[in-house]
């Protein structure tokens, strides 16, 4: 028996009657005993991958859970921070944590929750604000009344492991959901989002504004910048390639920053 993992192009070849403990579990299939996976992932990538499929955690989209802190206490935070964080960009990525998890066979309930947690950091600080996410989740209220010390753990390593600039392999497959889903790569997200850090941190004209988005361009989503997706969609990919051409046509670029700036210059 054949069962394909549509964002990863991964195969698992696995015999639904053979003896063994349960290894693993791909949205409603459990995996028991021996099998074997064909994949274009990396040896380190797919092994993240199936490990973060254990019952385990899915077993926690059984279970009755009251989201009602998350959105009364958690998503109203992001109000109160800079305009590329408020609470659309949490919204998006809940969303696509909750898409990715569901295309990799992984915990919708542990990928949502760690979407929503991810930024809560920016409350002390901005440069470390995914550490200090990961600090607050391990002393939240919620999370440690519902989930076992182990789960807050891997919850809480998500929100840290989530940084676009981070060199290392997120320790979970959650952490890495979380990580593609912060990404936003659509061209005018990504822009907006760039003009309005810009703006918040001392931008006071267009010249300014566009010398920002030229830096953070080339630094972060030319060929060689530092942006990188673990278990990216087609739509990731398509715009990743977009996002590398624009990088480098510095008039196209700016034709497009001069039309958003009039959209988010009040904010």
């Amino acid at each position: 028996m054949r069962l394909y993992i549509k964002r990863a192009d991964t195969s698992i070849f696995f015999d639904p009657d053979a003896s063994g403990p349960v290894s693993l579990m791909v949205g409603d299939t459990i995996i028991r005993g021996e099998y074997k996976t064909e994949s274009s992932l990396s040896p380190s990538l797919l092994s993240l991958l199936l490990s973060g499929l254990k019952p385990e955690y899915k077993k926690w989209d059984n279970e009755k859970i009251d989201f009602s802190y998350i959105k009364n206490k958690i998503i109203p935070l992001y109000a109160t921070f800079d305009s590329a964080h408020r609470i659309d960009h949490v919204k998006a990525v809940i969303h696509d944590s909750i898409e990715e998890a569901k295309e990799l066979g992984a915990s919708v309930t542990l990928s949502l929750i760690a979407g929503a947690y991810h930024d809560i950091g920016l409350t002390i600080d901005r440069k470390t604000h995914h550490l200090v996410s990961g600090e607050m989740m391990r002393k939240d209220e919620f999370l440690t009344s519902t989930f076992p010390p182990d789960i807050v753990t891997l919850l809480s390593e998500a929100a840290e492991d989530h940084r676009a600039s981070s060199s290392t392999l997120p320790r979970s497959l959650f952490g890495a959901i979380v990580s593609d889903s912060d990404r936003q790569l659509n061209i005018e997200t990504v822009l907006s989002r760039t003009i309005q850090y810009s703006r918040s941190h001392g931008a006071e004209n267009i010249d300014q504004i566009k010398a920002h988005v030229f830096s953070h361009m080339a630094e972060k989503y030319s060929k060689n910048g530092y942006l990188s997706m673990f278990f990216p969609s087609e739509k990731d990919k398509c715009n990743i390639l977009q996002l590398h051409s624009l990088s480098e046509n510095e008039k196209l670029l700016s034709e497009i920053v001069e039309k958003l700036w009039s959209k988010v210059e009040n904010f």
